[in-house]
């Protein structure tokens, strides 16, 4: 069954806003849904669950393109 956690800061901008609610799926792994928070906001936080976004740092190489920074 989702969780829903209330009272979460959003961190965005400086409005402060505190009172967001985010609905989380059963293994707290993935965001469902964002109530109480702006367009933008709700977008950081489901920007989370995007397979896209980067995960490890990168460095733009000589040729323009970027590699991914690993890590031993």
């Amino acid at each position: 069954m989702p969780k829903l956690i209330t009272q979460v800061g959003c961190p965005y901008c400086g409005s402060s806003c505190d009172d967001i609610e985010v609905l989380v799926s059963d293994d707290n792994k993935k965001i469902l849904e964002v109530h109480n928070a702006c367009i933008i906001g709700t977008n950081l936080f489901m920007h989370a669950n995007d397979p896209t976004r980067p995960k490890l740092p990168r460095m733009r190489q000589a040729d323009g393109s970027m590699k991914e920074i690993t890590y031993p």
